[in-house]
């Protein structure tokens, strides 16, 4: 299954012409700094922000609940408890199921045509429009290419395999896999690894958790 990943930073709204005095802020990561891509591409933003406004806005990252728990960010973001977060849309279904439009979308559309969609065809307002009502700007900041599999505890040989197992899996593609008997549930990136250690001993295809 083919899967769009948007990597996004949600930056707190702020007063019409920033204060002249040095901002601190924190950059609320649902990826742990050490994931490759998505953690130390948030370290990097964070790093270049604080470059680009030389020192007048100084980011700090934070791994996931450095201030608040991974799948708390975008309510953090909204409400100013953290300045800025680093996520995707995806993770946020639950509050703004449109959103799950830009991300991790079934056999959706690959990166290029994703971007120009974005850029040329109305996607960014699109996206501005779902996050304002609740205080927050979104800004695409990176887009992976989709990812065709996952890990499994067993072999999957055919669409009876998926029936009854417990997989991670957000977005669309978790109501994909609901419809094939799947009972998928939302972990965060850094949590994913430590549930498949702690999962018990299953008989065959009784158990899975999928990454993004």
């Amino acid at each position: 299954m083919k899967k769009i990943l948007t990597t996004t930073a949600l930056v707190a709204t702020m007063a019409a012409g920033a204060a002249s005095a040095q901002q601190h802020w924190n950059l609320q990561s649902t990826y742990p700094g050490s994931l490759p891509q998505l953690g130390a591409l948030g370290i990097r933003i964070a790093e270049q922000i604080t470059a680009i406004t030389g020192g007048e806005i100084e980011v700090t990252f934070q791994n996931p609940g450095g201030v608040v728990p991974a799948l708390e960010v975008f309510d953090a973001v909204g409400s100013g408890a953290v300045e800025a977060g680093w996520s995707t849309p995806g993770y946020w279904a639950g509050r703004v199921p449109a959103l799950q439009l830009l991300a991790a979308v079934p056999f959706g559309p690959r990166a290029s045509e994703y971007l120009a969609w974005l850029k040329f065809g109305g996607g960014q307002e699109f996206l501005e429009e779902l996050y304002e009502p609740h205080n927050i700007h979104s800004v695409i900041c990176a887009v992976i290419a989709p990812e065709a599999s996952g890990w499994f505890r067993n072999e999957i040989h055919s669409v009876e395999d998926l029936r009854g197992l417990t997989m991670r899996f957000f977005g669309l593609g978790a109501k994909v896999m609901e419809r094939m008997g799947v009972s998928t549930q939302l972990l965060a990136g850094g949590d994913i690894f430590p549930a498949l250690e702690l999962a018990p001993s299953t008989p065959p295809n009784s158990r899975c958790r999928q990454s993004t």
